[in-house]
């Protein structure tokens, strides 16, 4: 798993719900694959994440990230209450097909 996430996510049908996770230093939901896997299916729903804003090991802000899906078909983010994150809130790339991001709140950013 990358160093510095608050949770990682390296399955299928994982759900982050409810949580509040806060004062990290770098990513605080990371949704990512690597050697073929591609994580699936997994929400992130009702969680509220902030004060991703302190560099840790040489990073800089802008690299912090609220929710992170980076691979892997029908995840979703919904719901989610994020504020005072050093970079983007949610972020998603084109290898996350059909990735739901809906119903955010996002401020102080």
């Amino acid at each position: 798993m990358p160093q510095n996430k608050a949770v990682g996510i390296y399955g299928d049908y994982n759900l982050i719900d409810g949580c509040e996770i806060h004062d990290g230093t770098a990513s605080a939901i990371f949704s990512y694959g690597q050697d073929g896997v591609q994580p699936s299916y997994n929400v992130f729903r009702n969680n509220r994440i902030y004060n991703f804003t302190t560099a840790a090991d040489g990073g800089s802000q802008s690299n912090h990230i609220g929710i992170a899906i980076y691979t892997g078909p029908g995840n979703a983010a919904y719901n989610n209450v994020l504020f005072n994150v050093g970079g983007p809130a949610i972020q998603s790339t084109s290898g996350a097909a059909d990735t739901l991001i809906v119903n955010n709140t996002i401020y102080q950013v």
